[in-house]
C-alpha cells in the first residue's frame, strides 16, 4: 500500500478515535487571532479604517475619512486577483516566506505610517492599502490550513474559531483606544508567528500549497453561480459592517454585531455537533425573508430598530459566511486543489460583494450627510430609494442565483436500518476515505456483484466522472441517499450533495431511479 493509501487509513482512523494533533490545535488558536483581528479591524470603534483617518477634515469634494475604507478593500481585492494568478510561485516554501515576512512588515509600516504621517491623506491612504495587502497574505495562508485539518471537523473547528474570535472582539471593545489599536496590531504579528511554526514543523500543513495551479483548474468543480451567490451574501455583510463602523453608537453597535457573530457561531456549532438541520436548501429559502427583516428596519429613523435590523443580517449571514468557508476547504482537500488559487478565487469574490455592500450603505447615509445629492427627495427618501435598489437585487438575486442546485433525494429508508447496513458494510475495516484506498481494497466490501462493479466503471468512464464521483455514484447505485454517502465517504452534507448533483449533471437524468436504469442498460464489455 503506498504513502498516500497509509496517509487516507491514518487520516478516518484519526476522525474515529477523535484525536486532535497539537499542531492543529496550536493552528486553530492562530486562526482564531487572525479572525479577531480582522473583526477587530472593521468594526472596533478605535482602529477601523474611519477612525485611523478621524482627524483629517471631510472636504466637500472627497470625503477623505469614509473612503478610508474602499482604500483597503480595493488593495485586498487587487492582491488576491495578483495572487491567484501567481499561485505556483506564492505555493513554493520562498512564496509562503515571502507571505509571511511581508504580511508583518506591511502592518509594522502602515502602524508607523499612520502613527506618525496620519495627517497627510495621501499616506493614510497608503498605510490602509498596505493594511489591505497584508491582510490578503493572512487570508490565503490561514486558508490552506483550514484545508488540512479532518474534513468533518473543518465546520466544526470554523465555527469555535469565528464564535471565540468573536467574544475576543467583544472584550477588546472595552479596552483604552491606545491599548486597543496596539493590541489589534500585536494579534497580527502573533497569527502570522502561530502559522509560520505550524508550516515549517508540520510538513502536512504544505499539502494543499504543493498542487500546481493548471492541476488545480482541472479538478475545480466551482460553478459560476456558486461564485455569484459568494458575491450577493457578501454585499449584506459588507452593507451591515459599513452601517455600524459608520454610526456614532460607540461600542454599542460593534457590541451588537459581535454578540450576533458569537450567536451565529454557537448555531453552526449546535447543528453540526446534534441536530443536522441546516442544508443549503434552508438556507436558500430564507436568504430573502432575512434580508427583509435585515432591511426593512432601515426605512425607520429610530436607531435602536435599525440595529436590531443589522444585528439580524449579522446572525445570518455570518451562518453562510462560515459554512462557506467550511465548503471550500473541504473542496481543496477533497479533490487535492491549491488552496492559494482556489481562495483567492472565493475570497475576491467576497471582497468585491463586501465593497459593493459598503458603498450601498455610503450612499444611502453617508453621501447625502456630505453632497447635496438627495435634493428635493430629502435624505430619508433618498436612503429609502437606495434601499429598495438593494432589495430588488437580492430579490432577483435569490431567484436566479440561490437556487436548489442539488436534486431531492426522496430515499424513504428508515435511519436504523442504514445505520446497521452501514456497520455491515464496514465490517471493522477501514472505510475509504479516496480512490487510493478504494483501489488498493479492490472495491467496496460487500459489492453486489463484479459485473456491477463493471457497469458503473463503464459509466464512469463514458461520461468523464472523477474517481470520487465514481465511488458516489457505486453507492448510489446500491439504493444509498445523501445522508448514507455522508457518513460513509466521511464528507460534509453538502459535499455529497454536490458530488450527487455533477453526476446527474454529467449523465443527463434527473433521479436515482433513471440512473439505475442506465447502468442495467450498460453494456459491461465498453467498460
Amino acid at each position: 500500500m503506498g504513502i498516500l493509501d497509509e496517509r487516507a487509513i491514518a487520516e478516518v482512523r484519526t476522525e474515529r478515535t477523535g484525536v486532535i494533533s497539537p499542531h492543529v490545535i496550536f493552528g486553530l488558536c492562530g486562526f482564531t487571532l487572525y479572525l479577531t483581528w480582522t473583526f477587530v479591524l472593521f468594526i472596533s470603534p478605535a482602529v477601523t479604517p474611519e477612525s485611523s483617518l478621524s482627524a483629517l477634515n471631510v472636504s466637500s469634494v472627497i470625503p477623505t475619512k469614509y473612503l478610508a475604507r474602499f482604500a483597503m478593500l480595493l488593495a485586498i481585492f487587487v492582491s488576491l486577483v495578483v495572487c491567484r494568478m501567481r499561485a505556483d510561485h506564492l505555493s513554493t516554501k520562498r512564496g509562503i516566506l515571502f507571505m509571511i515576512f511581508g504580511s508583518l512588515s506591511l502592518v509594522t509600516l502602515s502602524l508607523i505610517a499612520l502613527s506618525f504621517f496620519g495627517a497627510i491623506p495621501l499616506v493614510s491612504y497608503l498605510a490602509l492599502a498596505l493594511l489591505g495587502i497584508a491582510q490578503c497574505f493572512m487570508i490565503l495562508l490561514w486558508s490552506s490550513f483550514l484545508s488540512v485539518i479532518g474534513e468533518r471537523k473543518i465546520l466544526l473547528f470554523t465555527a469555535i474559531c469565528v464564535g471565540s474570535a468573536a467574544l475576543l472582539t467583544i472584550l477588546m471593545l472595552f479596552l483604552q483606544p491606545h491599548a486597543s489599536v496596539w493590541i489589534t496590531y500585536s494579534l497580527c504579528w502573533a497569527t502570522m508567528g502561530c502559522y509560520a511554526f505550524v508550516y515549517y514543523k508540520h510538513p502536512e500543513t504544505r499539502r494543499p500549497l504543493s498542487v500546481e495551479a493548471s492541476d488545480s483548474d482541472r479538478r475545480s468543480t466551482i460553478k459560476t453561480k456558486s461564485a455569484l451567490s459568494v458575491v450577493l451574501y457578501s454585499v449584506a455583510l459588507g452593507f451591515a459592517v459599513y452601517f455600524i463602523a459608520t454610526q456614532e453608537t460607540g461600542v454599542v453597535g460593534p457590541l451588537i454585531a459581535g454578540l450576533a457573530v458569537l450567536l451565529a457561531s454557537i448555531i453552526v456549532i449546535l447543528d453540526s455537533t446534534r441536530f443536522h438541520l441546516i442544508s443549503e436548501g434552508v438556507l436558500v429559502k430564507l436568504h430573502l425573508p432575512f434580508i427583509l427583516i435585515g432591511l426593512v428596519p432601515m426605512f425607520f429613523t429610530n436607531a435602536v430598530i435599525r440595529m436590531i435590523g443589522v444585528a439580524m443580517i449579522f446572525l445570518f449571514f455570518m451562518i453562510i459566511f462560515i459554512l462557506n468557508i467550511a465548503a471550500l476547504s473541504e473542496h481543496i482537500r477533497i479533490d487535492r486543489l491549491n488552496s492559494i488559487r482556489i481562495f483567492g478565487y472565493g475570497r475576491s469574490g467576497n471582497v468585491l460583494g463586501f465593497s459593493i455592500g459598503a458603498f450601498v450603505c455610503f450612499l444611502a447615509f453617508i453621501a447625502p450627510q456630505i453632497y447635496d445629492i438627495s435634493g428635493s427627495l430629502g435624505e430619508q427618501n433618498w436612503a429609502n430609494i437606495i434601499l429598495l435598489s438593494i432589495l430588488g437585487i437580492f430579490t432577483i438575486g435569490v431567484s436566479f442565483i440561490f437556487e436548489d442546485h442539488f436534486p431531492v433525494d426522496v430515499a424513504s429508508d428508515d435511519y436504523d436500518q442504514r445505520r446497521t447496513d452501514r456497520d455491515a458494510y464496514s465490517s471493522g475495516a477501514t472505510r475509504s476515505l479516496s480512490n487510493h484506498v478504494l483501489s488498493a481494497t479492490g472495491g467496496f466490501p460487500g459489492s453486489q456483484s463484479g459485473a456491477w462493479r463493471k457497469r458503473v466503471n463503464a459509466l464512469s468512464s463514458e461520461y468523464g466522472l472523477s474517481p470520487r464521483e465514481n465511488e458516489v455514484l457505486y453507492l448510489l447505485a446500491k439504493g444509498r441517499n445523501a445522508e448514507f454517502i455522508q457518513d460513509e465517504l466521511v464528507v460534509s452534507r453538502h459535499t455529497a450533495k454536490a458530488h450527487i448533483y455533477h453526476i446527474y449533471q454529467k449523465t443527463g437524468v434527473h433521479s436515482r431511479q433513471e440512473l439505475i436504469d442506465m447502468l442495467e442498460e450498460m453494456d459491461i464489455d465498453r467498460g
